[in-house]
């Protein structure tokens, strides 16, 4: 609690990705907490824009938040320990951790609230994006089958080629 950005920005579902992309520069932000009648619904990160609008060549003006945010939304309490959320952060690969109190968000944590903080925890961060990286490099095998992170549910695995996503074959079933 005592890292945490206290006023997050947020937005709507029904917002736009042009108006979010908007407010993220406005607020110098990478993302965005999604809010409806202060309950979570999700986050939007310039990541998720460039992946699913642009690179889609999808119309900015007329997609909605709710049709590019990632609804599955880790969260962490206000009184836990700051190193115990930064483990959280680096075990499910987030750079943004929404704090929640009674469903309600209460603040965001980010890596650059935990330096702020805690500087000596920069060594942590460091590796965890080192190590990232290096996980994040495909692995073709002799028989050119694709072993990598799978694009919907993260998990290291054979993947497949599916309209353009790489995912695993449990995601592809789910489908």
């Amino acid at each position: 609690m005592d890292a945490m950005t206290r006023e997050p920005v947020i937005i709507v579902p029904s917002a736009t990705i042009s108006e979010a992309a908007k407010k993220m520069i406005e607020n110098g932000v990478g993302g965005l907490l999604v809010t409806e009648n202060k309950e979570p619904k999700g986050i939007i990160t310039e990541k998720d824009i460039v992946k699913h609008v642009v690179a889609a060549n999808l119309n900015s003006n007329t997609i909605k938040v709710k049709d590019v945010m990632s609804q599955i939304l880790v969260t962490t309490s206000p009184d836990k320990d700051i190193y115990d959320a930064l483990i959280l952060m680096g075990e499910k690969d987030l750079r943004r951790l929404p704090v929640v109190h009674e469903n309600k968000i209460i603040g965001l944590l980010t890596f650059k609230d935990i330096i702020r903080i805690q500087p000596q925890l920069f060594d942590v961060i460091a590796e965890r994006f080192r190590i990232r990286e290096e996980a994040n490099k495909m692995i073709v095998s002799e028989k050119t089958n694709l072993e990598g992170y799978c694009e919907k549910c993260n998990s290291y695995e054979p993947l497949e080629n599916r309209s353009g996503s790489y995912i695993c074959e449990d995601c592809i079933v789910s489908l």
